[in-house]
């Protein structure tokens, strides 16, 4: 059985930790791993917050689901909805990344927010939501280059 699982969660900022490396972490091993389990979906990543669809069986797609609320990178985790489903609408992207865009802003204001800030969607904007994501350009993370003091890009000797 085909399911598709939606949710938001709040990003946890650790002390040192780099937003680009923990997105680039999340992304290189999302896309190993769901190959593999054949689970297919999005995430889109904006001012602090997660929004992420997964597709795929359901016994896959719910056991990631379990490792993704014990991620120490995640809390505020809101889920959305857990359907059947007929096809997979991300059968593309073993994991599709879209930045930071004017659609989704836009999808925001509309329903009144200044910003993204899934944490406050109703359950009736999800699949609205799902179809920006969907016309949505894949990105590309920026590769970024570490260098300075603790890799803060900031070189103390210049």
């Amino acid at each position: 059985m085909l399911i598709q699982l939606c949710y938001a969660s709040e990003r946890v900022e650790h002390l040192n930790s780099d937003l680009l490396e923990d997105l680039s972490n999340i992304l290189t091993k999302s896309k190993l791993f769901n190959q593999e389990q054949q689970i297919f979906g999005v995430l889109y990543y904006a001012n602090g917050f997660f929004f992420q669809c997964l597709e795929g069986e359901k016994s896959q797609v719910e056991a990631l689901f379990v490792k993704i609320q014990d991620d120490k990178r995640h809390h505020k985790i809101k889920l959305y909805r857990t359907v059947i489903i007929d096809e997979i609408n991300f059968k593309s992207w073993s994991m599709k990344y879209v930045e930071k865009n004017t659609c989704i802003e836009r999808f925001f204001h509309k329903r009144g927010k200044k910003n993204f800030q899934p944490l406050e969607l109703l359950q009736e904007d999800i699949a609205s939501l799902l179809e920006v994501l969907i016309d949505s350009i894949e990105s590309e993370l920026p590769k970024r280059t570490r260098q300075g003091l603790k890799y803060r890009g900031v070189n103390r000797f210049l």
